[in-house]
């Protein structure tokens, strides 16, 4: 259920009030990001706090469990700011930077690393967005992953088609490739207060488990004040 940090700036830009405080907690089946697990395929608790602000400024900082073969990272800590800007009617665009922190042990403050991103939401609910890294994973390696999502509403519920393109300067980062692909739907629907969905998704990396196609579900709750 991890929210890419870019949702914060949709969610900034469509606030009538002056400033505004969300917050969320959930759990989900398995923390995928991208498609590829970030719990080795088990279950996380996961809990975001936005602060969001009429002039398009918005920050946010989202917490989860987290374990990487190898390491002692138990924990995940990221954080956000950046501005959004309408400049037509539902077309948005928006631009800042992320950091994602890692906490357990000893060192595993090696694996974090920034991230700036760039996009835009189009009045079709389409979302185009690049991300790019100087330092993945705190390896020292250039990455940068581009996404393209896209939005359907019916009655009570809310489909998305996510797809992207994550590559590296390291050609076996991922097996004996630098690069992978992608995919992801979903849908999600409220009831009684709490959100549900429920994600297919699936990558081309092979031979690992924690990219093999899976279902995920998750469960939601959000405040805002």
């Amino acid at each position: 259920m991890k929210k890419s940090l870019l949702a914060l700036s949709l969610y900034a830009c469509a606030l009538p009030a002056l400033a505004e405080m969300s917050a969320e907690v959930g759990v989900i089946s398995d923390y995928r990001y991208n498609g590829v697990s970030q719990t080795e395929q088990n279950p996380a608790v996961q809990a975001a706090l936005n602060y969001s602000h009429d002039s398009g400024f918005y920050a946010g900082l989202w917490g989860s469990n987290a374990h990487f073969s190898g390491t002692k990272v138990s924990t995940e800590l990221d954080t956000s700011v950046g501005y959004s800007l309408a400049v037509a009617e539902n077309t948005v665009l928006d631009a800042g930077l992320a950091t994602y922190n890692y906490f357990g042990g000893k060192d595993t403050d090696a694996n974090n690393y920034p991230e700036l991103y760039v996009g835009v939401t189009l009045p079709s609910n389409t979302s185009i967005y690049a991300h790019y890294s100087h330092d993945y994973g705190g390896a020292g390696l250039s990455s940068y992953f581009v996404e393209l999502s896209q939005d359907y509403e019916w009655e009570e519920y809310l489909f998305n088609v996510r797809a992207t393109h994550t590559q590296t300067d390291q050609d076996d980062f991922w097996g004996d490739k630098n690069s992978y692909q992608h995919i992801e739907a979903s849908v999600a629907r409220g009831w009684q207060g709490v959100d549900f969905k429920l994600s297919a998704l699936a990558t081309t990396i092979e031979d690992d488990d924690n990219a093999e196609p899976m279902l995920v579900l998750g469960i939601s709750k959000a405040w805002s004040w």
